[in-house]
């Protein structure tokens, strides 16, 4: 049995109103998200998960950390509630039903969040940015503060088609724009309280080289696909 279908819809008076998370999966990675989760789990409403605690998952593409149940009477009253609260919001819309016109109708009088897919290299935006949906059509949940600086949690890049074999170079894209660091030789890559050995990138390993040799560090030789190895200098743990 799918997991998420074990949680149905609760009735208002029934949804929790303190110490609970909203936890976003990523794109067709809902159930490993509710395996880690457990019996945090409230309920499930789409990629959205309803947790107990405010602890992110590791499988949680997003996770609004200060969610609120806002009743609204209209969309510009929504909207107007949402920018009392502060500037920058975006709107998680599901991809089937859940009032889609009227989120999409709300953003548009919200003040505008820049989206455009970033260039490599450029930092990952400093301001804060608060998720909203509308759970019912006069019931607004919406957190302020979430744990990533892009809706839902997802990087757009602008894609380099020329140079590399596939597109697995996007995921080690996305590692070092999240976290603002980027390999160089004498660095490590480790698990705290793990014994060195090797980590597997998986299809990531033949991007690495591409991705340096983009920031002006030395790739693999003959523009070939990356060995299954450290590269010289480097020191990669599990």
């Amino acid at each position: 049995m799918h997991l998420a279908r074990r949680w149905p819809d609760l009735p208002r008076s029934a949804l929790p109103r303190e110490d609970f998370s909203v936890q976003v999966a990523a794109r067709d990675y809902m159930q490993p998200l509710l395996e880690e989760l457990g019996d945090r789990v409230i309920t499930v409403r789409g990629r959205l998960v309803l947790a107990r605690g405010t602890e992110p998952a590791a499988w949680a593409q997003n996770v609004w950390t200060e969610p609120r149940w806002i009743p609204i009477t209209s969309i510009g009253n929504g909207a107007r509630q949402l920018s009392a609260l502060q500037r920058n919001w975006r709107a998680h819309i599901p991809t089937i039903g859940g009032h889609v016109r009227r989120l999409r109708l709300m953003q548009e009088q919200l003040p505008y969040v820049a989206a455009r897919p970033l260039h490599f290299g450029t930092p990952a935006p400093s301001a804060p940015l608060g998720a909203f949906t509308l759970w019912e059509k006069d019931l607004m949940l919406a957190s302020p503060r979430t744990t990533s600086p892009f809706a839902d949690g997802e990087v757009q890049f602008v894609e380099n088609r020329e140079d590399p074999p596939g597109r697995a170079y996007l995921k080690l894209w996305e590692v070092f724009t999240l976290t603002g660091r980027t390999p160089a030789p004498g660095g490590t890559v480790h698990r705290p309280g793990r014994r060195a050995g090797r980590l597997d990138l998986g299809a990531g390993a033949a991007g690495l080289p591409r991705v340096q040799r983009g920031q002006g560090r030395a790739g693999a030789p003959g523009g070939g696909h990356a060995r299954r190895q450290p590269l010289p200098g480097q020191r990669l743990r599990p």
